[in-house]
């Protein structure tokens, strides 16, 4: 019985023809409508927890090639903006309920705004260059007091680097090269969402 349980559970074809997915807040028609149902679960006074059995009890698929990894990159930046501008963006809904968790509400925030990072990121992959090609250097000169407080930023965030190395078991070449394409997906996929979404 247990397995033809999870069989059924797993199909996902136990909801068809019923309003059981919208009468506890899922969202459909959207690109990322996990990061939306759980959004809004999470709103509606919904708990989760996090269950890493031995055994996967589901299997997905993975990009095998950088075209393949960009264009799924590509898909949730979308999602992410998609979200971003709708009336389900974690920085105006459910405010009111109180049921979510202040980390919770950061957490949401953090998956919506990350295409956008990739403005600054541009910006900071080709200032160096112009600088060196023109000449000039056109950032100002820092007093005491800010270089401490951005070498006090840098640190926190090796620091935090370090530690989600700790607790993932993730090896320094699988975070470098993590972070390798964090700056090739926001210099190409989050960049054209960010700039030309409403064209």
């Amino acid at each position: 019985m247990k397995q033809f349980m999870l069989s059924v559970v797993g199909s996902c074809g136990y909801e068809e023809k019923t309003a059981w997915g919208k009468e506890i807040g899922w969202i459909y028609g959207s690109v990322t409508e996990d990061i939306l149902t759980g959004f809004k679960m999470h709103c509606t006074g919904w708990r989760s927890i996090y269950r890493m059995p031995v055994r996967p009890a589901f299997k997905g698929l993975a990009p095998i090639n950088l075209s393949d990894r960009l264009h799924q990159v590509l898909r949730w930046a979308l999602g992410s903006v998609e979200i971003f501008f709708s009336r389900h963006c974690p920085l105006r809904y459910g405010w009111s309920g109180g049921r979510l968790k202040l980390l919770q509400r950061l957490a949401y925030i953090n998956t919506i705004v990350y295409p956008f990072t990739s403005l600054p990121l541009v910006a900071y992959c080709t200032l160096p260059a112009i600088c060196l090609l023109t000449g000039k250097f056109i950032i100002p000169m820092l007093s005491n007091l800010a270089a401490v407080w951005f070498l006090c930023l840098f640190l926190s965030i090796i620091t935090t680097s370090v530690l989600e190395i700790r607790w993932s078991g993730v090896s320094i070449e699988e975070l470098w090269r993590n972070k390798q394409f964090w700056v090739i997906g926001g210099g190409s996929a989050h960049l054209f969402l960010s700039c030309f979404k409403d064209s």
